[in-house]
């Protein structure tokens, strides 16, 4: 069996291409209540029952800014730009080079660009996952 290769992956805003993503990290965390009761008492120890209730899943991103045609940003990078300064709900679909993935509905919490004489602009941003449904192309 071959290793899983990052490039191929593709990237996509409400179905433009985001260019020049160069990693992206998911994220899931169970949120869990305690519903221990008398009945899980054993002795002088008491058993802790925990139920999973919610499911808080992140997708980060980071790349290279690309500069577009007579804008700031290409369109892809533009497009998330904005997304994530007006919190608006979004599509955003990952598939890897096979066009495995998932569509991922949410917004972005976070949104960051930075540069310096010695390297080139580079962008970041955190989306939270609404829901997820596994995609093919």
């Amino acid at each position: 069996m071959a290793e899983k290769r990052f490039g191929g992956t593709v990237i996509k805003l409400n179905g433009t291409v985001v260019a020049r993503v160069s990693s992206i990290r998911r994220q899931n965390q169970m949120t869990e209540v305690d519903a221990t009761g008398a009945e899980n008492v054993s002795g002088a120890l008491t058993l802790k029952q925990l139920i999973p209730v919610a499911i808080d899943e992140t997708v980060e991103l980071s790349g290279t800014a690309m500069a577009g045609s007579g804008v700031r940003l290409e369109p892809g990078q533009s497009a998330l730009n904005a997304a994530a300064v007006a919190g608006t709900l979004v599509t955003l679909k990952v598939l890897d080079a096979e066009s495995f993935g998932h569509d991922y509905v949410g917004y972005f919490t976070s949104y960051n660009e930075e540069g310096s004489a010695s390297d080139l602009w580079r962008f970041n941003g955190t989306f939270r996952a609404n829901s997820r449904t596994a995609v093919t192309s």
